[in-house]
């Protein structure tokens, strides 16, 4: 897939101090493939950033992030003369990998202020880059996973009741015991084509003392009317595609 966004920001007269001429920063999101709109932890965006008109004099483009513990730019400047004002610079910015389960699932948004400088002038916000970054450090808790699946048909509809047992290191949850109700990240694809993402509460059926948490769940889906349904679920922890699926069946 090959990425062709362009953004331009003029940054114009009057906005600089000393009279300086006014000069436009093009940022392209790159070509590299993967190039994610969401990063995984451990994954990176990338950009290509070059200016339309040569400047009068050295022309600075700084990349300021907000929280560097989450988002990392390389180069963090870029310096443009008016003999490379032209050619891109690409800049890289990455999620890095730090091994924690965040408390909240999902994402968050992380901003990167692009800013333009010319020689001793004051330096001018050209942009915002909004970098939303995922959490993927769940998987690495997930020791095991089943799920299994009894048939329930209401009123001529073939619904299935998929029974969900997983096992987490307790380093996951140090503080749970039997009967806790826990949130974990899930996304459940059924093979009539509908997808269900949120957080699965699973219920705390044991703590061993060998170091795991054995969750169980359940969810009913309903296949529709069709008394020839395959059933069918797979389902992945938030984020490395560790995916559970369950044995199949027809009605």
């Amino acid at each position: 897939m090959w990425w062709t966004t362009r953004i331009l920001l003029c940054c114009f007269v009057g906005l600089f101090p000393y009279d300086v001429a006014a000069q436009v920063v093009v940022l392209t999101k790159s070509s590299v493939y993967p190039n994610p709109d969401t990063l995984l932890e451990g994954e990176s965006v990338f950009y290509d950033v070059q200016l339309s008109a040569a400047p009068s004099s050295t022309a600075k483009i700084t990349f300021l992030v907000t929280n560097t513990t989450r988002i990392i730019a390389s180069p963090a400047e870029v310096d443009f003369t008016g003999a490379d004002w032209d050619v891109p610079w690409r800049v890289e910015l990455a999620a890095p990998e730090d091994g924690v389960v965040e408390p909240s699932v999902g994402t968050e948004t992380n901003p990167v202020e692009v800013w333009y400088q010319e020689g001793g002038n004051a330096a001018t916000l050209a942009a915002s880059l909004d970098i939303v970054v995922q959490d993927n450090d769940y998987d690495q808790y997930l020791r095991h996973g089943a799920i299994s699946w009894t048939r329930d048909v209401t009123f001529g509809r073939s619904v299935a009741v998929f029974h969900i047992s997983m096992s987490y290191h307790t380093s996951l949850r140090p503080d749970v015991t039997s009967g806790d109700v826990i949130s974990v990240p899930a996304t459940l694809n059924f093979n009539d084509g509908s997808q269900w993402t949120n957080t699965l509460d699973v219920t705390v059926v044991e703590v061993s003392s060998e170091g795991y948490i054995l969750t169980s769940a359940e969810v009913t889906h309903d296949f529709g009317s069709s008394s020839a349904a395959s059933w069918e679920v797979s389902l992945s922890q938030c984020c490395r595609s560790n995916a559970l699926h369950n044995n199949g069946g027809t009605t």
